[in-house]
């Protein structure tokens, strides 16, 4: 990666860090829960939902937006939506509130965020395109892990104290992404080559291949998976062994994050050299195999199983978005990347339903066993997706 394009990549790992904050709700939504006790999973649930919801909204919008909205233009409107949307929850005293700040506003700025720097810097280098987008992705999955302990480490255990943070964070955010975002820029020619770079399929005309369609019910049905874990991911914990304590699971949970970010990078370099098909298959595989020793820790107890299982579902996870990027690059070209792209991430819209259906089948069953069996037949739904894309390729 060579010095010039690599400061590409440190600006936008830089946004992607502090966008990522949305994915760190399960986190900041502890002291906001004890508040507001009345509130049911479910209840709370639903801003995590509106956050992916508006998080594709961001990114769809902004790619159909194209060259008439700059990078880092892109970069700074989703920094200054962030800071609004912190700065209103902050003033919650409802959830309609807190869904306006954090889940609407917050989850708009972060897709706006994610898109500008995903359009611009991957193009810079179409010889490496799965490598960098894990790079630049594990900035966004590794956020959760380091808010989530910053926020636990600043917040006072008094009841309200999340608020003060909340603003915190939105400054915080603002200003790196405001920095950051001098620093992004798309390249006029193909990085790798000098030459007059972009070739591809229309959005229009990629909807209309059956490959796509394969695809995208197995990133769906994989996305459901991971958020609904993601989502309740301090309940498992808590569910697993009761004297866990809160620094522990902000610990646990964490994990999540990490193996998300380093998964990223691994998947990036796997697609690269081994191709979609082998990496696609290891992804679904890491989901079942979560699932199964979430299925073992719900039903043994102990706090071992769970660890295990976030780190194969953090690693799954991560993978998922870096195999988006790879393949609708590989499969319908760069020419129109900046709107498939996200039209492919509209996945996490229906998938974000994911998170409201967890906390419900939590509040009708008092655990987490259904959860598991919903994630093991998503596993297999995603299994017979893969063979589905291979059988396309072939025929055509």
């Amino acid at each position: 990666m060579s010095t010039g394009r690599g400061k590409y990549v440190a600006a936008g790992v830089g946004v992607l860090l502090l966008a990522g904050v949305v994915y760190a709700w399960s986190v900041l939504a502890v002291p906001i829960a004890a508040e507001f006790s009345e509130w049911s999973k479910a209840k709370l649930s639903v801003t995590f939902t509106l956050v992916m919801f508006l998080f594709c909204t961001g990114q769809i919008i902004t790619g159909f937006a194209g060259d008439r909205l700059k990078p880092k233009t892109g970069v700074w409107l989703g920094g200054a939506l962030l800071l609004a949307g912190f700065f209103i929850a902050s003033k919650a005293q409802s959830a309609g509130v807190l869904y306006l700040g954090f889940g609407v506003l917050g989850g708009l700025g972060a897709g706006v965020a994610y898109i500008s720097v995903m359009s611009s810097v991957v193009k810079w280098f179409p010889d490496k395109r799965g490598l960098v987008s894990g790079v630049l992705l594990m900035g966004f999955g590794f956020s959760s892990f380091i808010i989530g302990k910053l926020y636990q480490a600043w917040t006072p255990e008094y009841t309200g104290a999340w608020r003060g943070s909340f603003v915190i964070l939105g400054l915080i955010t603002f200003a790196v992404l405001f920095l950051c975002g001098f620093f992004l820029k798309k390249p006029l020619t193909n990085a790798a080559d000098g030459h007059s770079a972009e070739s591809g399929l229309t959005t229009g005309e990629m909807l209309k291949k059956p490959k796509f369609w394969y695809y995208y019910l197995w990133e769906l049905v994989l996305t459901c998976a991971g958020l609904m874990v993601i989502s309740q991911a301090s309940g498992m914990v808590k569910a697993a062994s009761a004297d866990v304590s809160a620094g522990s699971t902000a610990t646990i949970v964490g994990l999540i994050s990490i193996f998300n970010g380093l998964g990223r990078v691994a998947f990036g370099s796997l697609y690269d050299k081994k191709g979609r098909r082998v990496s696609i298959l290891l992804d679904s595989l890491l989901f079942g195999g979560a699932g199964l020793l979430m299925f073992l820790g719900e039903k043994n107890g102990g706090t071992g199983y769970i660890i295990a299982a976030f780190v194969l579902l953090g690693a799954g996870y991560g993978g998922v978005p870096v195999c988006n990027s790879a393949f609708i690059g590989e499969s319908f070209g760069m020419a129109h990347y900046q709107t498939n792209f996200p039209v492919c991430n509209s996945a996490m819209l229906p998938a974000s339903l994911g998170s409201i259906l967890a906390g419900a089948l939590y509040d009708a069953t008092g655990g987490y066993m259904a959860v598991v069996a919903v994630i093991f037949g998503f596993t297999a739904v995603s299994l017979v997706c893969s063979g589905l894309i291979t059988a396309t390729e072939k025929i055509q």
